[in-house]
């Protein structure tokens, strides 16, 4: 037999956003971090931080940072300060696609162009068909979602044995390269 006695909680007293993307910033201030879970006055949980990881994960895979990955955001705790009182600090580095490469703002993906293709060469469903069961648009930001609708839509269409979205990574447009048609 075991007599387990829990001590207090811990209260999240302050909450710092340390987030090097400006873009990121700005974004998650604006329109995620007044919905969040996460907040002031609340009780101190491990796995209120990691949701909060998760949650902000997925968001920002719905603003157009199709490679952001968790592992970029990371939490201190410093709870030495106050009694019962947790400070978090609440970090996002900035992104390096290989150890190569410098540190940069995390990339932001628009959808270009959308192309439907058969390995017969013939699409065996009309354009409009193939269009209205697209969610991807040209010009539209990526949002994971719409790639999941796309498959699960194109999914229920019995002339459609199979689905693959395939994404092509092409260099960002300039202003030279907008006005030129690129």
């Amino acid at each position: 037999d075991y007599i387990v006695t829990p001590g207090s909680r811990y209260t999240l007293r302050h909450i710092i956003y340390n987030i090097a993307d400006a873009t990121i910033d700005s974004l998650l201030r604006s329109a995620y971090l007044p919905h969040s879970g996460l907040r002031e006055g609340k009780p101190f949980s491990v796995n209120a931080l990691h949701e909060e990881r998760n949650n902000i994960t997925a968001w920002l895979g719905e603003q157009g940072y199709l490679y952001f990955n968790k592992e970029a955001i990371t939490f201190h705790v410093d709870s030495s300060r106050h009694e019962r009182l947790a400070d978090v600090i609440m970090t996002i580095g900035l992104y390096r696609r290989s150890s190569s490469e410098p540190l940069a703002d995390h990339p932001r993906y628009y959808i270009r162009s959308v192309t439907h293709r058969s390995p017969s060469g013939k699409v065996p469903l009309r354009a409009r068909t193939l269009d209205i069961n697209t969610l991807l648009r040209p010009g539209s930001i990526y949002k994971e979602s719409d790639v999941q609708k796309t498959y699960s839509k194109f999914s229920r269409l019995g002339a459609i044995r199979a689905t693959n979205v395939r994404l092509s990574e092409t260099p960002p447009l300039t202003a030279a390269s907008r006005s030129l048609g690129g």
